[in-house]
């Protein structure tokens, strides 16, 4: 979950689906923001906005105070917080296509490090700033 660094709820340890409901979440129209939004929806049934923005300028909305996202670890600026969302394992599932033909070597640095997190026990809840390690 990304938040505002001077949001309310960032000095907060941990934060639950209860703590999020009177929150305003904004979602991109765009990939992966339907997968989102969905998400969303499966546990909170408070306000969802959808935007038509990709994810960088998502962030600069959450910046100004138009909401609260979701967005990936991989995600890196320093005037938002990241913060995972209660202590449970869930995961928001994703996709990646290339071709076997093109031999891309981020996209094989991708899927090994998608696979190496994926067997990692789920991260302390403590807040982090993005880009920063743990």
């Amino acid at each position: 979950m990304v938040l505002p660094d001077d949001h309310p709820l960032a000095d907060k340890a941990e934060l639950g689906w209860a703590d999020l409901a009177a929150e305003r979440f904004i979602v991109s129209d765009v990939a992966p923001g339907r997968e989102v939004h969905g998400y969303l929806v499966a546990h909170l049934s408070g306000n969802i906005q959808s935007r038509q923005v990709g994810r960088d300028n998502m962030l600069l909305l959450v910046a100004v105070g138009r909401g609260i996202t979701l967005t990936s670890e991989a995600t890196t600026f320093a005037q938002f917080l990241a913060s995972p969302i209660g202590n449970s394992a869930e995961v928001l599932p994703f996709s990646m296509i290339w071709s076997a033909q093109n031999d891309n070597p981020a996209c094989r640095r991708s899927l090994s490090l998608s696979r190496t997190i994926g067997r990692i026990p789920t991260a302390s809840s403590t807040p982090s700033k993005l880009g920063t390690s743990r």
